[in-house]
């Protein structure tokens, strides 16, 4: 009992411990919030800088990121550590830039943040101290526009191309059009889906969108392909209809909207005939007795045959034939549409990177067609997954992201 007592003196009057030398301001861990002179609407994004400065030798560190409740969110790059000099003492640098995406109206709340450091003593002691930021409230107002159409960009850019003149085809050839759309400051997933191309005299044939995402401290910049194969039909002149593009510029805080004009699409030297322009008058042409004799006998063998399509017209003429559109969708529900192919291929190729944004993809999609009206329902579903690619919180499974994701989707469609 005395030997007990003894060595519990000996504690007692050891040294203090090495976080007793730690004084105030050689350790600071902060956010900031960019300025932008108003207030934010939802969805529209925000960026933050978490800052750090440490004036004692660190030996190991790590930089948590709390649960960003209310937030989407986007590390823009890997933290950066450079140094700077103090009164003549260097100090060292922390910096890691963020792109948050509120996601509801009123104050929402930043959480702090917390560095987990193991610092050194000059005799070699580590100890382990938890620096924490302090909490930082943020007012966001309601977007003006449903979150399905709702555009928030810092910065836009459209470009509309052509693979050869339109208007001068050669007899036969198509021509692929390419419009390139590139957008800073908003999440990949909430891009705009590709529009239906329309028109009169043109067959349209539209391919799969695709889409590239590149982070910068200034925001993510997104850009997006669309591409369509057109020609003229029947070997006719035609033209697409115009195109247009609503968005809200987030630097001058105001909606504003692209057009790309119409486009004639025709053989070299063609021209709309007549009877297909508005209030021009249908004229017959004239035909040749000896040609139409000759091309009767021509067609003579063929009588039963041509007899027995007569037939199906007449006895079908006054059927109702589906629209090229429920073809489509009749189609995909059988082999599914081209952003659920997507998000399979994507989650057997077991990248967790690909298997996100083509599920954000999906959703978008779904929400655009009406299948349901938000995305809260996937929430929980995506936490796992972004704190593992984002947060460097371990690994992510992709097979249990894939199941659940589409677990939650069925239960919405």
């Amino acid at each position: 009992m005395v030997r007990m007592w003894i060595v519990l003196l000996c504690l007692l009057t050891l040294p203090a411990r090495a976080e007793m030398t730690i004084e105030p301001g050689d350790l600071r861990l902060w956010v900031e919030v960019e300025e932008r002179g108003a207030l934010p609407f939802t969805d529209e994004m925000v960026l933050v800088k978490i800052r750090g400065t440490y004036k004692v030798p660190i030996t190991l560190e790590n930089l948590k990121q709390p649960d960003l409740m209310g937030f989407g969110w986007m590390q823009l790059g890997p933290d950066e550590w450079f140094y700077t000099r103090e009164r003549g003492q260097k100090v060292v640098n922390l910096e890691r830039i963020m792109a948050l995406f509120p996601e509801k109206a009123g104050t929402l709340t930043i959480a702090p943040f917390t560095h987990e450091l193991t610092l050194s003593e000059p005799d070699g002691t580590r100890f382990t101290h938890r620096l924490r930021s302090e909490p930082i409230e943020i007012e966001v107002v309601e977007a003006p526009e449903p979150r399905t159409t709702w555009l928030p960009a810092r910065d836009i850019k459209i470009e509309d191309r052509w693979s050869n003149a339109p208007e001068q085809l050669v007899e036969g050839a198509s021509a692929l059009r390419l419009v390139t759309v590139t957008i800073r400051g908003v999440q990949p997933e909430t891009m705009p889906p590709m529009p239906e191309l329309t028109g009169a005299g043109a067959m349209i044939f539209p391919h799969p969108p695709k889409q590239i995402t590149s982070l910068r401290a200034t925001g993510p910049m997104t850009r997006v392909f669309w591409r369509w194969t057109i020609r003229p039909e029947r070997g006719l002149s035609g033209y697409v209809d115009p195109l247009e593009f609503k968005y809200y510029d987030a630097e001058a805080r105001e909606a504003r909207s692209i057009t790309l004009s119409a486009q004639k699409v025709a053989y070299a030297g063609v021209e709309m005939p007549v009877g297909q322009r508005e209030g021009a008058k249908i004229i017959k042409p004239k035909t040749d007795g000896v040609r139409v004799a000759a091309i009767a006998g021509a067609v003579t063998p063929f009588a039963p045959l041509l007899g027995l399509i007569g037939g199906l017209i007449v006895l079908l003429r006054h059927a109702r034939f589906a629209s090229w559109v429920e073809m489509r969708r009749r189609w995909w529900r059988i082999v599914g549409t081209p952003e659920e192919r997507a998000f399979k291929r994507a989650a057997r190729g077991g990248d967790a990177a690909n298997v996100r944004n083509a599920a954000r993809k999906l959703i978008a999609a779904d929400i655009t067609a009406g299948r349901y009206g938000d995305d809260a329902e996937f929430k929980t579903v995506f936490e796992g997954l972004d704190k593992a690619l984002y947060g460097g919180n371990g690994t992510a499974s992709v097979g249990a992201f894939a199941q659940a994701f589409n677990t939650a989707r069925k239960s919405l469609i």
